[in-house]
């Protein structure tokens, strides 16, 4: 578990993910709140990086955006967990943005005959 809570980084957003990459393979739970330093690059490494991922808590992010919920269920068959709660607040995430894309890949899911527990609150 990683609790980020009003840091500011003296490092880049990529040193950040350097520094957290050795936990990434055992890392269940991710929190950051009230970082304008966090992007949506953070959140593409962790979907790829973390498969035993369960909770993404995001808040006070402002330059997170649909994006990373977007790579969080292209990521879903990749993680241990069946279910991943994602809570993302006080940031540009848009879900009008991403409804489209949402559709999209479970229809390209079906394909593959494996079906993902997907939900969001509105």
């Amino acid at each position: 578990m990683l609790i980020f809570d009003g840091c500011t980084f003296s490092v880049s957003e990529s040193q950040l993910i350097r520094g957290m990459t050795p936990s990434f393979k055992t890392l269940s739970r991710l929190e950051i709140s009230d970082s304008h330093q966090i992007t949506d690059k953070l959140a593409r490494s962790v979907a790829r990086c973390c498969p035993n991922l369960e909770k993404f808590c995001v808040s006070g992010c402002p330059l997170v955006s649909a994006l990373s919920a977007l790579a969080l269920m292209e990521s879903a068959f990749c993680r241990v967990s069946p279910m991943l709660t994602m809570h993302v607040e006080k940031t540009a995430f848009d879900v009008d943005q991403v409804c489209g894309d949402i559709f999209s890949l479970m229809i390209f899911q079906c394909f593959r005959r494996k079906f993902p527990k997907i939900g969001y609150l509105r």
